[in-house]
């Protein structure tokens, strides 16, 4: 299993900057850059609160789904990292599209 450490608190499944999801998924296709990556799974409290299903406790054995094909660490559709990191540059991401994968790296580059 990839460690995750997540610094996007506004998330309802953060934690103690830890993900509480089963897995999550990591998208952003033809990436060139992190910050063209984002967590998909990305969920507001607000938008928690009406769900039924509640993840607040951090998992440690975390499942990284990926569709990042530019990422070195992308394969077969999961991350091979032995631990990578979920942020936003804002610290308060408001939607999926303000997270990034700070591990991600261009096959090419690396």
């Amino acid at each position: 299993m990839t460690g995750l450490k997540c610094n996007v608190t506004s998330c309802a499944s953060n934690a103690q900057c830890r993900c509480c999801r089963p897995d999550i998924q990591i998208a952003g296709t033809d990436a060139q850059s992190c910050a063209e990556t984002c967590c998909a799974s990305f969920e507001t409290k607000s938008a928690a609160a009406t769900n039924a299903v509640r993840h607040d406790v951090p998992n440690h054995a975390l499942h990284v789904n990926c569709n990042v094909f530019t990422c070195t660490h992308y394969c077969d559709g999961h991350c091979e990292a032995n631990s990578i990191c979920v942020d936003s540059p804002q610290n308060q991401a408001s939607d999926k599209t303000q997270t990034l994968c700070q591990t991600f790296c261009k096959k090419e580059c690396c």
